[in-house]
């Protein structure tokens, strides 16, 4: 399958972050995300893994009490799991499955 040139490629994703003042990046790695993984480890953003969703947000609040901006990476489970469309607003489900909001 070829990349779209919708798509978003972890590389672009990650040259613009540190453009953005972006300092740490906060994520709960998964067997999903491997290959942002691999391209984080020679980026200048300083990786913070985490354990459990719910640790990413204290964590950066933490970053962000101290002077830093981080980035949350949510995990891809949180984007199929069952509770998505209670957690995703429905402008952003249409957004992600092709759809124009508002339809």
């Amino acid at each position: 399958m070829a990349p779209s040139s919708l798509g978003l490629q972890a590389a672009s994703v990650l040259d613009e972050l540190p453009r953005r003042g972006v300092t740490h990046s906060v994520w709960l790695p998964d067997s999903e995300t491997g290959f942002m993984y691999q391209a984080m480890l020679s980026s200048p953003i300083t990786l913070v893994p985490v354990c459990r969703e719910g640790e990413s947000m204290p964590i950066a609040a933490g970053l962000i009490m101290g002077g830093q901006r981080p980035v949350v990476l949510p995990s891809t489970l949180l984007m199929t799991g069952p509770h998505w469309k209670a957690r995703c607003p429905k402008c952003l489900r249409q957004r992600l499955s092709g759809q124009a909001p508002g339809r």
